[in-house]
């Protein structure tokens, strides 16, 4: 079974008894949950307008949904693997997390876009789908044959 009780472990200094909290700062960020963590989290500042449009708790909000998150994929992965799962962990979690993102607003926010690029964009996907240079694909062969 994954054990997601917290335990307390502290680093604390040889010389000063001094107990250290660990951050997300902390980690160097070569596992995959701490890289999936830290991508997710820059989704949510960008779906939200930009981590400087971001208030504190938002960000703090943020910071905790990612993590919330990156747990849930670990149990999922876990169970999808045929490893142990805890169903009730699972739950909170799932639970938690979208507390965490209704919290911070679930739609997706507009950005300020660049009108000549998007322009440039549209006439070449509607109006001029093709690049100069490239070459016009054959239509695909008609699946059924021609009527009878």
């Amino acid at each position: 079974m994954v054990e997601l009780a917290p335990t307390m472990s502290s680093q604390s200094s040889p010389d000063k008894g001094k107990v250290r909290l660990l951050t997300l700062g902390d980690l160097d960020g070569r596992t995959l949950a701490a890289r999936n963590a830290r991508a997710l989290i820059a989704e949510l500042e960008s779906d939200l307008g930009g981590s400087d449009h971001l208030s504190a708790g938002q960000r703090a909000l943020v910071m905790r949904a990612a993590v919330t998150g990156a747990m849930v994929e670990h149990l999922e992965a876990s169970w999808l693997s045929g490893g142990d799962y805890d169903v009730l962990a699972y739950t909170a979690l799932t639970k938690l997390q979208l507390r965490l993102l209704t919290a911070l607003g679930l739609e997706r926010r507009a950005r300020d876009l660049d009108m000549k690029s998007t322009v440039v964009t549209i006439k070449r996907t509607i109006v001029d789908p093709k690049v100069p240079g490239e070459e016009t694909p054959a239509p695909p062969p008609c699946p059924v044959g021609p009527p009878r």
